[in-house]
């Protein structure tokens, strides 16, 4: 009648992939900004010994790599490219000026297997 919700959840994922592969080349990493560039100019990125704001990126490894997939299930005319995503994060920065602000980034997330025209392959 009751059953570990994990345990059951384990087994559907044994049964439907035996095995798990990447198909992008990516690498990871925490990084602790100290300054980023915008379009208005330098931003500082509040810090200091108790309170240190760190992120986790991840970058493709090089992006617009061919995946790791079987091209030939591909139809004519497309192909299956690595490409870099994006989610946006809070900072809080400084400015120039001394002002304390709050900052949206976009931080490298995960590394994609996406499916794109390629017009080289394709008759006209």
């Amino acid at each position: 009648m009751f059953t570990d919700k994990n345990h059951v959840e384990d087994e559907i994922e044994k049964r439907m992939l035996p095995y798990k592969e990447a198909i992008c080349n990516s690498r990871y990493k925490i990084i602790y900004p100290e300054a980023m560039h915008t379009n208005d100019g330098w931003l500082f990125i509040v810090n200091n010994e108790q309170y240190k704001q760190d992120l986790r990126i991840e970058e493709c490894e090089p992006e617009d790599e061919q995946c790791y997939y079987e091209a030939s299930n591909l139809p004519k005319g497309f192909n299956a490219v690595c490409k870099q995503h994006f989610i946006e994060k809070v900072l809080v920065a400084m400015t120039m000026y001394g002002d304390v602000i709050t900052h949206h980034a976009q931080i490298p997330s995960c590394c994609k297997c996406v499916i794109e025209e390629d017009f080289s392959k394709t008759d006209l």
